[in-house]
């Protein structure tokens, strides 16, 4: 997203305008392949349309996007929207339809932690990776379920810290 003056447009949630971010504060940004610009905040996932300086949103959440994620593989596009005291991790198919909600990580889970999915990594195999305020998860598309690593697994079977925030993998396709 090349700057091409020094302006800087600041663009503010109206309640009465519906081309308006659908949220007071961005929590996380992504810029996807095609250029396009996708804000979450506390309301949804909003895509920015720089013809308009304006912004439409493409689905309400229930909780504060923490991560979007865009699966453009060889398959149809896929959209995964990550959220704290929400709707906790939503798949989206390309026209922003459901697919899948899991509300919690793993699906079911009691305790109020797995609620908070706090980020998401794609590996380079393919290997999706969700991490929430209980510990780590690893998604088995096969199954549509999770593998865990949650705070009260024996140890080293669990992360040194459960409150993961941000999941690396570097130029040599490890995981950190």
């Amino acid at each position: 997203f090349p700057l091409s003056d020094r302006s800087v447009t600041r663009l503010v949630n109206d309640p009465s305008d519906v081309h308006s971010i659908s949220g007071h504060r961005v929590s996380c940004l992504l810029g996807d392949r095609d250029n396009t610009l996708w804000a979450g905040t506390g309301r949804g996932l909003n895509e920015y349309l720089p013809l308009n300086q304006s912004f439409a949103a493409q689905i309400r959440l229930r909780g504060t996007v923490s991560r979007i994620w865009i699966d453009s593989g060889s398959g149809p596009r896929r959209y995964y929207v990550a959220s704290t005291y929400g709707d906790g991790l939503v798949e989206l198919d390309a026209a922003f339809r459901r697919i899948h909600t899991w509300p919690s990580v793993p699906f079911g889970a009691a305790d109020k932690d797995n609620r908070q999915v706090l980020d998401l990594l794609r590996t380079r195999n393919g290997t999706l990776w969700v991490a929430t305020f209980n510990g780590l998860y690893r998604y088995d598309s096969d199954t549509r379920s999770f593998r865990g690593f949650p705070r009260d697994a024996p140890a080293g079977q669990r992360p040194a810290s459960v409150h993961l925030t941000a999941l690396v993998e570097d130029t040599a396709g490890r995981q950190i």
